[in-house]
């Protein structure tokens, strides 16, 4: 030890003075790919936060294909690659979860119904999920046999011509597009399904 102006500076030396081989560093492990959404949408009727909901064959409504949760503003995400969709698929959220503009406990199971191919298609999968596309998918669930893309397709004719409304008004997220036309018509099955 030393002093240098009231500075102490102590050192040690170590091992020999010829070079020691120094260990190979261990390389940094592959970061795990964060893995991406393959199908996003809402669940509205309000924003509702904290619902319960999965992925299902059309088919088979009690399999859970992936189950989900709903953000505080109501969207939801999955993660199973397309191809891996059943040819007619329903996104189903049990009753619960919070509608986020009233604070009411929702007590109501609401679905959404598409296709593989339609998802296949479309530059990015978003399947809002409504009071009215879940009467698509109970219009849809109530014919018999196996379903398929033109029951669908059917299932939506019907209801979009019951409404008088597009099939574009049906997928869209009706509060974010300011659609009053749709708004007033959830409205009205709210009401209905309520008394």
């Amino acid at each position: 030890v030393y002093c240098i102006d009231s500075i102490d500076i102590s050192y040690t030396i170590t091992g020999n003075l010829e070079h020691e081989p120094q260990p190979e560093p261990e390389p940094e492990p592959e970061p795990e790919p964060v893995p991406e959404a393959t199908v996003n949408g809402s669940l509205i009727d309000g924003y509702i936060s904290g619902a319960t909901g999965g992925l299902y064959d059309v088919n088979d409504l009690n399999t859970a294909i992936e189950t989900f949760v709903t953000d505080s503003f109501g969207k939801y995400q999955l993660f199973t690659p397309l191809t891996e969709l059943p040819e007619v698929y329903t996104i189903r959220f049990e009753p619960g979860g919070t509608d986020i503009a009233t604070g009411q406990t929702v007590n109501t199971e609401l679905t959404s119904t598409s296709t593989k191919e339609k998802a296949l298609t479309s530059d990015e999968v978003t399947l809002n999920v409504t009071p009215i596309t879940s009467l698509v998918t109970k219009v849809l669930t109530k014919s018999t046999g196996t379903i398929d893309a033109t029951a669908l397709e059917t299932s939506v004719a019907v209801i979009t011509n019951v409404f008088n409304i597009t099939e574009d008004d049906l997928e869209k997220d009706f509060i974010e597009e300011g659609n009053t036309n749709v708004t007033k018509i959830v409205t009205q099955l709210e009401t209905t399904t309520k008394s």
